[in-house]
């Protein structure tokens, strides 16, 4: 479980510079296999672009704009917190909420990421297996 002040968010606003080269590696890296020469540009151009994924989110933080909330379900078949390959992403957040608010989203959405990885162990476990198998991770 993350911790209350960290947080996967998105803040939103005019492009910033860099977000476009972000957006072009992620399609990149998504496309297939790649050499391992563009495979390290590719790595290198999203670890420069972290800014972009938001980071710790404080209670006292104030008049924040949110793109999305995005909490990773886990790996139901694994004891340690492994990602499954899904997440749950929450969009049209409202503008301009205080940290405390937000993270009464990341905790709801992670209460609900937690309700999928048991759906996952039980009544939905052939299907999850199937895509496990498949490796579309």
């Amino acid at each position: 479980m993350t911790s209350p002040t960290t947080s996967a968010g998105t803040r939103y606003g005019p492009k910033p510079p860099g977000y476009e080269s972000l957006g072009n590696a992620l399609s990149e890296y998504a496309g297939g296999e790649l050499t391992p020469a563009r495979d390290r540009a590719v790595r290198t151009t999203i670890a420069a672009s972290a800014s972009f994924f938001g980071g710790s989110i404080n209670p006292s933080d104030a008049d924040l704009d949110l793109a999305s909330i995005v909490v990773p379900v886990f790996d139901p078949t694994s004891e340690d917190s492994l990602n499954s390959g899904l997440v749950l992403r929450l969009g049209h957040l409202p503008q301009g909420m205080t940290g405390q608010q937000a993270l009464e989203f990341v905790e709801a959405m992670q209460a609900a990421a937690a309700e999928v990885a048991k759906t996952l162990a039980t009544t939905a476990a052939k299907d999850y297996n199937r895509y496990a198998n498949a490796g579309l991770r």
